[in-house]
């Protein structure tokens, strides 16, 4: 569960035994026709834009991440690499564009466990599960398979 949730009052259920319960929408709609035009002509949405995303990220079941459409998990990396400059001394480098191993993908996204696939850093966001750092994307944002 994303830590969203828990800061949610509107997905509060009630309290039980001092642990706050929550209900929350667990799969991620999409809209099915695209929104009317506006006076200019703009549309608000198109056919496949979120209608509603859901804050459930993914479950772990036996020890095994399983991801929620639209979110892919992936390795964690550190962005910044170690750089030798001209002169000769170390230097910070953060890549803009990396490449992560696939953790979880939901079985229609096409993506497999072990996956290699390139993204960029700055879609990536992180979150801990049993004090393991790992990265989620949203499946759109992968730029392609490796």
């Amino acid at each position: 569960i994303d830590y969203l949730v828990t800061a949610n009052d509107d997905a509060l259920v009630g309290y039980q035994n001092g642990n706050r319960l929550v209900a929350i929408r667990a799969h991620s709609t999409y809209h099915e026709t695209d929104s009317t035009p506006m006076l200019d002509g703009r549309k608000t949405w198109k056919t496949g834009d979120f209608d509603f995303l859901s804050t459930l990220l993914g479950v772990v079941r036996m020890g095994k991440i399983k991801a929620f459409h639209p979110y892919v998990f992936l390795k964690h990396e550190k962005a910044t690499k170690l750089a030798v400059a001209k002169s000769g001394l170390l230097r910070e480098e953060t890549e803009d564009i990396c490449t992560r191993e696939v953790i979880s993908a939901h079985p229609s996204s096409g993506y497999k466990d072990g996956d290699k696939v390139m993204i960029k850093e700055s879609d990536l966001f992180s979150r801990y599960i049993d004090n393991k750092e790992v990265s989620i994307v949203f499946e759109q944002d992968i730029l392609c398979r490796l």
